[in-house]
């Protein structure tokens, strides 16, 4: 299975990409992803799902889509089913044309099950390629921004049957989708970045999701994601700080986000015994053994379960317990551009200023 072309996503491989879809996230709300396989299940077992690559798709428009609000509320409310159907349907009617395929908004958790899901229902293939090549927390944080194409219009679909149209600018975007989310008990499905087949091919992160696939297979080859392990130890402190590292107060973008800033503190297991300081709102953005950086978003910084390597959700971390800390490297070069970390730095990381640190300072210490 190492390197070969994937045609499809079916019922002979849905665990093995469901499994490898988790290695994209810092942690993931169990009862919610394993409400989105179920959902990938039901309509992936009535119909296989072919994966188009990106130098390879039809003439023609294409969509992303991706789950927005609260995983935990998608097991908590359950889907009909219909919704991700409902959000392309109703998002085709606005633009004035049918979408040759999908693209999911990321491929980390629960967006690609449900993109597959989506794909297998419309009977439109699912595009091997994704906007971010991780998960990210805000609708614009993708490399479609990074080459111009806009968020909107889109449709959003509630699990409490609302089909609505948000044509607004970007930065609007997101001020707008909470409160309706809310309102629909916590999350909904959205269509959005309605673009060519040549925008896709040149914006799109190639292959994402046959790596994926790949890397949840047990019999899969060399790691696909290239990660690289930065420290095995035990958890020595987790501490919720009120100010940012910085000493700084946390940026108005934090308002937007669920979760608040956190520092985990680790021990190195072997001698000379280091001490990792990993800095997370959200996600990972920052590793710093003994005071110095060893790691930094872009890049994904991940806490493993060592037995299973499976990723540990950050809620979900206790004192004492043993970890592996890997790094995977950002999916594309456009994150580390000037633009790229500027897109980031709205995901209110709770660093003033940490995106301004020059690149020697950000890879200081890695190999």
């Amino acid at each position: 299975m190492n390197g070969q072309y994937i045609p499809a996503i079916n019922t002979d491989n849905l665990d093995a990409f469901a499994r490898g879809v988790r290695r994209f996230t810092t942690g993931i709300d169990e009862a919610g992803y394993q409400a989105a396989l179920d959902w990938a299940r039901a309509e992936v077992t009535a119909r296989s799902v072919p994966l188009l690559r990106l130098n390879d798709l039809p003439r023609g428009s294409f969509c992303s889509l991706s789950i927005v609000g609260s995983a935990a509320a998608l097991s908590e409310l359950l889907p009909e089913g219909n919704e991700a159907l409902r959000a392309i349907r109703t998002l085709e009617r606005w633009v004035g044309t049918e979408f040759q395929g999908i693209v999911p908004l990321n491929c980390s958790g629960e967006n690609p099950l449900i993109s597959a899901a989506a794909a297998a229902a419309s009977g439109k293939p699912l595009v091997d390629g994704d906007g971010c090549g991780r998960v990210l927390p805000l609708l614009e944080q993708t490399t479609f921004t990074l080459h111009g194409i806009s968020v909107g219009p889109i449709a959003v679909a509630t699990p409490m049957r609302d089909d609505l149209i948000l044509d607004a600018p970007a930065t609007r975007i997101e001020e707008l989708i909470r409160p309706i989310v809310a309102a629909a008990g916590g999350w909904a499905i959205v269509a959005c970045y309605p673009m060519s087949a040549e925008q896709l091919a040149m914006a799109g992160l190639p292959g994402t999701l046959s790596n994926a696939l790949r890397s949840g297979h047990p019999d899969f080859g060399p790691d696909p994601l290239v990660s690289r392990t930065l420290c095995r130890g035990t958890i020595s402190g987790i501490e919720y700080p009120i100010q940012s590292i910085a000493g700084q107060p946390r940026s108005s973008a934090a308002g937007t986000l669920p979760s608040a800033p956190v520092s985990i503190l680790i021990s190195e297991s072997a001698e000379p015994r280091s001490h990792l300081r990993l800095e997370a709102h959200n996600e990972i953005f920052l590793a710093l053994a003994d005071g110095r950086v060893i790691a930094s978003a872009p890049d994904q910084i991940l806490i493993l379960n060592p037995r299973t390597h499976e990723v540990i959700n950050l809620e979900n971390l206790t004192v004492g317990e043993p970890v592996h800390v890997a790094m995977v490297p950002a999916a594309s070069p456009a994150w580390k551009t000037k633009q790229g970390r500027l897109l980031m730095q709205l995901s209110g990381h709770a660093v003033e200023g940490f995106y301004n640190l020059s690149e020697d300072t950000m890879n200081e210490g890695a190999p």
